[in-house]
């Protein structure tokens, strides 16, 4: 593992350090945290330590001043290989770390959740940490907000919490009841919106898709985003910009096969960072529990997001107010982690319709919920009087949905 720094803004002591290792999406969730802690008294200068790919992502995230980035999976070696003390990983990791040598932190946030990232919040100086700490001993939470969260981990369905409100709660922040902002550079934005919007279809709306997802029990069906798009073309001057990695590409084809008109295809050939342009100028997003989706959150792009699989939007929604999401209604939902379900049937429950009529209804500002269904349920994210993000029922006549239980957020269970 390497570590490099990239020091772009200087602010004044208190410095504080978050350890994100984890994935495009987590890094999203991380901004509303940012914006908390920027809005102290006392604001502090934040650091980041995130993954390589990851580090010019982070330092578009309004508020952070510096970034370092570290290559997890070769420091995971370390403390996983054959005849490899916690005593030997240590001394490779503190040759490695070598840029956070001569820093000393007020407070070091370590929502990475992994034994490797506890070790290695021990390592870096500071006077306090805040997440999963560890040392010789072990590993420990520091406090009952960390120990929340790995409890809800063997039981998901208890949690009504979303992910963003427990790492503030780890970091001792207060509830922004917002999300943060990212700045894209503003060459790449200006080119995109040049390439997306022309004179002749200025008028038109910009939808962004993305169609696959990290696991194929998360994707919804490619027909069923045809159906969609085509239930708002029918309603709405629409252009769609079809978004994601190049391991996506057979389903942006397949989808271009079945709707022609007013099509860009991205995927594939866009770096995060110009991700982030490219949906910047969208003015809403369509997709599963991806990475794309919270970073349209965190640019505070209007989301409808499809959950399946093993995602639950009580968990991850897009943090925010007014973003819309979808879930089967099933006994089945959510899957485990583990599984390998031949038979996603879940799926076939989110209607195509339906998810046109909640985006053509952001779009045009129209706040009615949506008819009544047996087979999903539907929401959008608001912010509770406590300040902690709450799913708000969306569909019409559905009793089931409307009596959702008060949940009191101030009692964690030890």
């Amino acid at each position: 593992m390497t570590i490099s720094a990239n020091r772009f803004e200087q602010q004044t002591p208190p410095k504080w350090l978050i350890i994100q290792l984890a994935r495009f999406g987590d890094l999203m969730q991380t901004v509303p945290l940012i914006l908390s802690a920027k809005r102290m008294k006392q604001s502090p200068e934040i650091h980041l330590l995130a993954a390589p790919e990851l580090s010019d992502l982070g330092k578009m995230i309004d508020g952070i001043s510096r970034v370092f980035s570290a290559e997890r999976q070769n420091w995971l070696k370390f403390s996983t290989g054959n005849g490899n003390s916690l005593i030997n990983w240590a001394s490779k990791v503190k040759s490695m770390i070598e840029p956070l040598r001569d820093e000393h932190y007020q407070k070091v946030i370590n929502i990475t959740h992994t034994r490797e990232s506890a070790f290695l919040s021990q390592l870096i100086e500071s006077e306090e940490i805040c997440g999963l700490s560890g040392d010789r001993y072990g590993v420990s939470a520091t406090n009952e907000w960390e120990s929340y969260f790995h409890k809800i981990l063997a039981d998901r369905s208890k949690n009504q919490i979303n992910l963003v409100d427990i790492h503030l709660k780890i970091a001792g922040l207060p509830l922004p009841r917002s999300n943060g902002k990212l700045r894209p550079n503003p060459r790449r934005a200006q080119y995109y919106k040049s390439l997306l919007k022309s004179e002749v279809d200025r008028d038109l709306k910009l939808i962004a898709l993305q169609l696959g997802a990290n696991s194929p029990l998360r994707q919804w069906s490619v027909s069923d985003f045809l159906r969609t798009t085509r239930y708002i073309t029918q309603r709405v001057s629409a252009k769609f910009v079809l978004v994601g990695d190049s391991k996506e590409v057979n389903f942006a084809s397949e989808f271009m096969a079945g709707q022609k008109a007013n099509i860009v295809n991205l995927v594939g050939k866009t770096s995060l960072t110009d991700l982030a342009a490219v949906i910047d100028n969208c003015d809403i997003m369509i997709g599963a529990d991806t990475g794309s989706v919270h970073l349209a959150a965190a640019l505070q792009v209007p989301t409808v997001s499809i959950f399946l699989g093993m995602a639950r939007p009580q968990d991850t929604a897009p943090y925010g107010e007014g973003h819309i999401v979808f879930h089967p209604q099933r006994e089945c939902y959510p899957c485990i982690e583990s599984s390998t379900c031949k038979n996603p049937i879940c799926k076939s429950d989110i209607l195509a319709d339906k998810v046109g009529e909640a985006v053509t209804n952001l779009l045009c500002d129209n706040n009615q919920p949506i008819e009544h269904a047996k087979n999903y349920k539907c929401y959008r994210t608001e912010f509770a009087v406590d300040g902690f993000q709450i799913l708000s029922p969306r569909i019409e006549n559905n009793t089931d949905q409307m009596n959702v239980p008060k949940i009191d957020h101030t009692r964690v269970k030890q």
